[in-house]
């Protein structure tokens, strides 16, 4: 028998004429390409995603390659990947062929194409072509009979989807005519191919000649049409999406984008000082790139807690009105070019090009201006876009516009933020603010004092007496541990996150630099915080003002403290306990594995998982300021947040519900108490397991004194 080889262009003449089709359909591709450039390139600079170009390039071939971000989710993972390994092998295999036809064969007498190579490619071409069919048939089977409410259908679905079904199709066809009529010894290696020679029958041998050819350049031009058209659909993302993993942020997930103010208001080179995004004008490249790179797929909408309940802010609605408005300033400005050329040709030098671009603005023409403020900033949405979309850094712009351009936020947004600027903290008075200890107090830590660890107590379990048993907790669980522990007392405020997440940027950045300053002027090995904001805050904020420290979590903490034997857990604690996970320690700071081992480590609990856990948590519905106001009650929804999320841990069966975060004690145990559930479900800090564990008491705390808006959700409802 001889080698295994295949016969090239059967049937067909002169297929050099291919070749023009191809330049002509990846020269239109490649203007798209340009034009797509030259309009990121007109829009504002992102220069700090160009740092470490090799690792970034390595991240974007394991991500794009694996594709770990669209398997998150089972059926559209599984016919995605299908599709898209299926495209490579197929792409592959189409280089070979070409490279041996018209290249190493013509010009150096050489093939290669043949023997076990050739066996081997033609059985996983030909599996890739079976498994692209059946990932397209699934894909539209999902688009358009079973029909997800989240997943938005165009004309651009049905063309593409059927574009390369036809291609895919096609290239069956063609094989199964060949291994039909001009019969193939090795067609075992082509079991699929085989299969539909079989109905190739249909066609007589008489008229294979022009069946075969006709249906060659149909696949060849359907291929070079899919080509060309890329770039002006949505299906573009094919090459936006890995450059958008390519230049994806490669700071920590907490750390948002900014400029130093106090620097940006000692330059002399700024003739106009603008935060945030007002327009489509104040958009960056890379935040055009995001929204480019959309699929529309609907994850977020999915993932999103206030989507789910009801209320009108959906992360892709967001993506795509915001996308609108760019197309429409990229359009703005093609008309004002045109009009500037046609004066100019007139003896009129420029005078079109002078008049300013009229813009709507994002808010009132683009998004609602009671959902901007809906968002908590939970990180969710960005979590399960498979095109690692930004959307929160969009939103935070928006709000950043908002608040320091217009001066345009909720009334208890505003009071929040006028008492953190006034006296550095949203609750009470900054002076005593340990005043509330009833047992002893701890080291109080000045300039040039040295601990170990610096206890960071945060806002709300300072001056909500509800939280402050948690500080109590530690700060007995530490001294148990012999752990050398010390407090900033008067000198600490607030780490500044509600001012950072409202888009109060000159608040926030105040805040960050005042605790730099002070952190910077004493000595420590680490800071342990109770707040998941602090934690994102300290750790990954403050860098950006020279401050750089380790900062653990209470979590995280107890479980090394617990792991090292340096506290016992020997009385049983009986009970069913679900733990709630935190949206800035879960997702932002990746802790889901350590709270859980604290729990787990104490005898008599019998721990249990709530639907969405770690990674997955439902939102309690304090982040993002909303703490510190509630839009829940001016705007329709169909359940709050807090509710949903107490419905949740309640239908575990536990009897407590553990947390690891002062905001979701409150919105948490508001929710309960909603749901009529307060008699049977308690909750408890992590650290309050922990001393019931270790068998040791905690003197209660004193009242606090509070007379900022630290109205309680429950109070909010009932008013």
């Amino acid at each position: 028998m001889d080698m295994a080889h295949r016969e090239y262009y059967w049937h067909v003449h002169h297929h050099w004429v291919m070749y023009i089709f191809m330049i002509t359909s990846f020269a239109v591709f490649g203007y798209g390409v340009y034009k797509k450039i030259m309009q990121w390139k007109a829009l504002k600079p992102a220069n700090e995603r160009f740092g470490d170009i090799v690792g970034r390039a390595v991240k974007m071939a394991v991500e794009t390659v694996m594709q770990r971000r669209v398997r998150r989710k089972l059926m559209p993972g599984v016919f995605h990947s299908m599709i898209f390994w299926s495209f490579i092998m197929l792409a592959i295999t189409t280089a070979i062929l070409t490279v041996e036809i018209d290249v190493t064969k013509p010009l150096l007498g050489l093939t290669f194409f043949k023997g076990n190579l050739y066996l081997a490619v033609s059985f996983l071409a030909d599996i890739a072509g079976f498994f692209l069919v059946v990932g397209l048939a699934i894909a539209i089977i999902r688009r358009y009979v079973m029909k997800p409410k989240t997943l938005q259908t165009d004309w651009q679905n049905a063309y593409m989807l059927g574009l390369l079904l036809f291609i895919a199709l096609g290239g069956f066809v063609l094989e199964g005519l060949r291994i039909q009529f001009a019969g193939d010894p090795w067609s075992a290696y082509s079991p699929f191919g085989f299969a539909v020679s079989k109905a190739m029958g249909v066609f007589s041998e008489a008229s294979v000649p022009v069946v075969y050819p006709l249906v060659w350049w149909t696949h060849a031009l359907a291929t070079f049409a899919l080509i060309a058209s890329l770039p002006y659909t949505k299906f573009f993302h094919i090459l936006l999406i890995p450059a958008n993993y390519m230049f994806s942020n490669d700071k920590p997930k907490g750390s948002l984008q900014r400029e130093d103010l106090e620097e940006l208001f000692s330059r002399d080179d700024v003739e106009e000082f603008n935060f945030g995004h007002t327009t489509a004008k104040d958009l960056t490249w890379k935040n055009a790139l995001d929204l480019d790179a959309c699929l529309e797929c609907g994850r977020c909408e999915e993932a999103c807690p206030v989507s789910q309940c009801g209320y009108p802010l959906v992360p892709r609605k967001v993506v795509q009105s915001l996308k609108k408005s760019l197309y429409k300033m990229y359009e703005a400005q093609e008309k004002a070019k045109a009009g500037g050329d046609g004066a100019k040709a007139e003896g009129e030098e420029g005078a079109a090009e002078q008049q300013p671009l009229e813009l709507e603005p994002f808010i009132g023409d683009v998004l609602d201006e009671h959902g901007l403020w809906l968002c908590r900033t939970c990180r969710a949405c960005m979590e399960v876009c498979p095109a690692m979309i930004e959307h929160i850094d969009q939103l935070v712009e928006v709000r950043r516009s908002e608040v320091m351009m217009n001066g345009r936020l909720p009334a208890d947004a505003k009071n929040a933020l006028k008492a953190l600027e006034q006296r550095g903290n949203p609750f009470g008075p900054q002076q005593g603010r340990l005043n509330w200890i009833k047992g002893e107090m701890p080291d109080i830590i000045d300039a040039g004092g040295e601990t170990d660890v610096l206890f960071w107590l945060g806002c709300v379990a300072n001056y909500d007496q509800a939280k402050q048993h948690i500080a109590e907790n530690m700060m007995a669980i530490m001294r148990a541990a012999g752990v050398k522990f010390a407090m900033l007392g008067d000198n600490e405020t607030c780490c500044g996150d509600p001012a950072r997440c409202l888009g109060d940027e000159n608040v926030f950045q105040s805040l960050a630099k005042n605790q730099v300053e002070i952190l910077n002027s004493i000595k420590f090995n680490r800071i342990v915080v109770i707040c998941p904001h602090c934690l994102n805050s300290l750790k990954n904020e403050f860098s950006q003002f020279g401050g750089k420290y380790e900062v653990v979590h209470h979590g995280q903490f107890l479980n090394e403290l617990i792991e090292q034997g340096k506290i016992k857990l020997n009385k049983e604690v009986a009970g069913k306990v679900v733990y709630h996970d935190p949206c800035y320690l879960s997702r932002y700071a990746g802790q889901t594995k350590q709270p859980r081992s604290v729990v787990k480590s104490i005898k008599g609990v019998t721990a249990i998982e709530p639907k969405n856990k770690c990674a997955d948590s439902f939102c309690c519905g304090a982040g993002g300021g909303n703490y510190f106001m509630d839009m829940d009650l001016d705007v329709p929804g169909d359940e709050r947040l807090n509710v949903r999320r107490a419905k949740e841990l309640a239908n575990t069966g536990a009897d407590t519900i553990a947390v690891a975060c002062p905001y979701c004690m409150q919105m948490i145990e508001d929710g309960v108490k909603l749901i009529e559930m307060e008699e049977k479900l308690k909750l408890k800090d992590i650290s309050t397991l922990v001393v019931q564990a270790m068998g040791i008491e905690v003197k209660p705390a004193a009242p606090a004194v509070v007379d900022a808006p630290a109205q309680t959700e429950l109070a909010k409802v009932e008013k």
